[in-house]
């Protein structure tokens, strides 16, 4: 499935498996594998403990064509093959036949902070804040070698793995921060290979079926199955969360939990232990941390307050049963200090009203609606304040605390009232703002994000809101709706630049989501299914450009060449938007 010349090649999106600190990817340049372990403690890491893997034959580096499925890669030679897979606590296995494997480190830049030999053949590499690797020959041999460098211990690191008399060569790597020796024993490779596939194949049961989308769904399921960190508490992750990325921004970001709760229907318990997983960091104010990785978790800005919205979703569209008497005993507190650090830090002026200050805040950093000032009361801040009061209303009623439910579910109507009241001007809802009362002109896909109250929007709001959003060329593209209408002067598909025209995945699963709640099922279902068809073409990228170039037929800045940039696939972010779109929106 995943292959040079494949649908899937791993240049876009890196082949790993739960809990493995190990990545594959294909390097843009070389069009060779590596991989790297990664552990970092840096937002946006540049990746400096990557080795890149060549195939040998008679101490001569001959060319590869690589293969994997979900539960192992394979590199095939003119001479013989290698394969690898991975467990899911720090080892990764290594069987080969007839070749030999080439590791080489070649741009280690001062990370690499130490060479040892361990005894039996074993070598241990040092990349401190990133990590160390142990590699233990288990048949055939081992050679090590290095070279210093102008400025820095290590130029470059070789590690070589040479078949024994019979052309076998079998070989585990681990990864670690404390010390570690090689294992007594050692599991088959098949074992190892086994134990994955069915690993796999249970995380897959957690998703019901995305029909005619389904082969894409399976690479989805997997995407987001090995960006699954923490478990076995491995860093200060205290159980285990979905990642963003497992090359660029190691990272498991806050409302993204909640994505993959939604995604979740046929396993709401594993579901709930998300959305409730970042409630171990909260602060003293209530708030919840932007991000968790195995270093730290950053207060500085908080993301939106999905939880809400995910709950809704959640109790919709299964038997309830998720809210049982002992989880909302134990989380109503957490969650009602979360919805109170709203309530306080982000109230504004008026009763009832609340404010941005700063566009992270909202998870779109750059859209229109914001291009007023700050603070700014934008409607997509409401509707996510609107559903978590209700959440921790039903929270409440789930733990018998019925007074201070109706609390919060009064709460929850007000916010809509005052959305409704305050932002919507008889075609969309705008942002305003709080020093004025002004509403601000704006043209982004945001001011349509209130669909993601369905029902509790009036009749006459939801049909004006589907009307706009199924207007070709306006929103409504070939492949999904534009995050800024196409006849804004601020429409942009440029790189730098994130929702100002893009078809971004977010904003496609929160308006079909929507809509759909909302009783337009077509309309949803036709936004569904175009996006759908790109991302099965395109792979999980996390924004489209819907032309070739700019409105005014200028270029735009768009290398195609792997980064942390939306042009290039943002792995599970986008692969949970998918799952939601296509199982909820399209499926059963």
């Amino acid at each position: 499935m995943f292959g040079l010349n494949q649908p899937y090649d791993l240049q876009r999106v890196p082949w790993s498996r739960r809990n493995s600190m190990f990545v594959f990817s294909e390097d843009f340049e070389r069009r060779s594998l590596w991989f790297v372990h990664c552990r970092t403690p840096i937002f946006q890491s540049a990746r400096k403990n990557v080795f890149h893997i060549q195939a040998t034959h008679d101490d001569k580096v001959i060319p590869y064509t690589y293969f994997a499925d979900f539960s192992h890669l394979r590199i095939d030679a003119e001479y013989g093959f290698i394969e690898f897979c991975l467990d899911p606590v720090d080892r990764m296995a290594i069987r080969g036949k007839g070749i030999g494997l080439r590791l080489t480190v070649d741009r280690p830049e001062g990370a690499c902070e130490g060479v040892l030999y361990k005894g039996g053949g074993a070598y241990e590499l040092s990349f401190g804040a990133a990590g160390r690797s142990l590699y233990v020959p288990l048949e055939g041999t081992l050679s090590v070698s290095s070279a210093p460098g102008a400025d820095t211990p290590y130029e470059n690191i070789t590690l070589d793995f040479t078949p024994g008399a019979d052309g076998a060569l079998e070989a585990a790597v681990h990864e670690y921060m404390l010390e570690r020796d090689r294992d007594e024993r050692y599991k088959s490779f098949d074992d190892v290979r086994a134990e994955s596939q069915r690993d796999y194949e249970l995380w897959c049961k957690n998703y019901r079926s995305a029909g005619d989308f389904e082969d894409t769904a399976a690479y989805a399921k997997f995407v987001i199955w090995s960006h699954r960190q923490g478990e076995g508490g491995n860093g200060i992750m205290k159980q285990a969360m979905i990642y963003m990325h497992r090359l660029w921004i190691c990272h498991a970001f806050a409302w993204q939990q909640s994505y993959n709760a939604m995604s979740m229907l046929n396993n709401t318990g594993e579901g709930w232990r998300l959305i409730c997983s970042l409630f171990d960091f909260q602060h003293e104010s209530g708030m919840l941390p932007g991000t968790v990785s195995h270093y730290e978790a950053s207060y500085g800005t908080p993301q939106p307050a999905m939880q809400g919205f995910a709950i809704a979703h959640i109790l919709a569209n299964t038997d309830g049963s998720m809210l049982t008497y002992e989880r909302c005993k134990r989380m109503y507190e957490p969650f009602a200090r979360w919805a109170g650090y709203w309530l306080t830090y982000h109230a504004s002026v008026e009763p009832d009203t609340l404010e941005y200050h700063n566009p992270n805040e909202s998870g779109w950093d750059d859209a229109s609606v914001f291009f007023g000032s700050f603070p700014i009361q934008s409607p997509d801040l409401y509707s996510h304040i609107a559903l978590l009061c209700e959440a921790v209303g039903r929270i409440a009623e789930g733990a018998g605390l019925y007074v201070e439910a109706g609390e919060w579910l009064e709460r929850s109507k007000r916010f809509i009232n005052t959305l409704i009241k305050n932002h919507w001007n008889g075609e969309k809802f705008l942002p305003r703002l709080p020093s004025t009362g002004e509403l601000v002109d704006a043209m982004s896909l945001v001011c349509y994000q209130p669909i993601m109250l369905g029902g509790r929007l009036p009749q006459d709001i939801i049909d004006k809101t589907a009307e706009a959003l199924m207007r070709e060329g306006e929103y409504l593209t070939d492949i999904g709706l534009a995050a800024e209408s196409l006849k804004s002067p601020n429409c942009r598909f440029s790189n730098k630049f994130f929702v100002l025209g893009k078809i971004i995945a977010p904003l496609q699963m929160f308006i079909t989501v929507g809509l759909k709640s909302a009783g337009k099922v077509e309309e949803a279902r036709e936004i569904a299914r175009r996006w759908c068809r790109k991302v099965r073409k395109n792979g999980f990228i996390l924004g489209f450009a819907p032309l070739p170039t700019e409105l005014d037929g200028s270029e735009y800045p768009d290398p195609d060449r792997p980064s942390a940039g939306d042009t290039w696939s943002w792995a599970s972010w986008t692969a949970v938007c998918f799952l939601i779109v296509s199982t909820y929106v399209l499926g059963e």
